[in-house]
């Protein structure tokens, strides 16, 4: 997460062992069964 986030990438992360909060680009879901590609068009913004 640290790597992706320093290099500017969104994140979509699932806690297992510890908590993690919600960032800016970074989004926490609860599962990857909440992850869809509905869910994931959502993040990206265009580019203008």
């Amino acid at each position: 997460m640290a790597a992706a986030e320093a290099a500017g990438c969104r994140v979509v992360a699932v806690p297992s062992v510890g908590l993690i909060e919600p960032a800016p680009g970074r989004t926490v879901v609860r599962s990857l069964e909440d992850v869809d590609l509905p869910f994931l068009r959502s993040l990206i913004t265009p580019m203008n």
